[in-house]
């Protein structure tokens, strides 16, 4: 979901997700725009980040924590974001996401969290676990990491 052939990486940062070659594929997805559900349900002034949480969760730094993602409001009303249900005309199966996940085109993929639970939209700034094991730095201690997008 952020590169395909990481076991063959000598220095890796963490050790979850050791993608081989067969990391990626194309599909056909079903589902709706996240911009107009936002519409629909309204986003207020001063909103600023757009928090995706997953049913998964996982062990990172021995902290236990779900799996979320964010993006910018700004980001998520683009138009091209979707929650989806369907993959290749057939309801989403539990390996792909089930029964909702969210689709950001053009992203890695870490960006699209599966078995989604929960959208919460915040006036605040937000860098989670995953934000952070997911970001571009210099080094594991660089104090200005960017988040890994397109």
């Amino acid at each position: 979901c952020a590169g395909n052939g990481r076991m063959g990486l000598t220095e890796r940062f963490t050790s979850h997700v050791p993608w081989g070659p067969d990391a990626f594929g194309c599909a056909d997805w079903t589902g709706c725009s996240l911009a107009e559900l936002l519409q629909e349900v309204g986003v207020k002034d001063g909103a600023a980040q757009v928090i995706f949480t997953g049913a998964d969760k996982g062990v990172e730094w021995n902290t236990v924590d779900y799996f979320r993602r964010s993006l910018t409001v700004e980001q998520a009303m683009t138009g091209h974001v979707m929650l989806c249900w369907q993959m290749n005309g057939a309801d989403l199966l539990p390996c792909h996401g089930a029964p909702v996940r969210i689709i950001v085109p053009g992203w890695y993929g870490m960006a699209s969290v599966k078995w989604l639970t929960s959208i919460e939209i915040t006036s605040g700034g937000w860098w989670g676990t995953e934000m952070d094991v997911y970001c571009y730095r210099r080094s594991r201690l660089d104090p200005t990491p960017l988040p890994i997008e397109q």
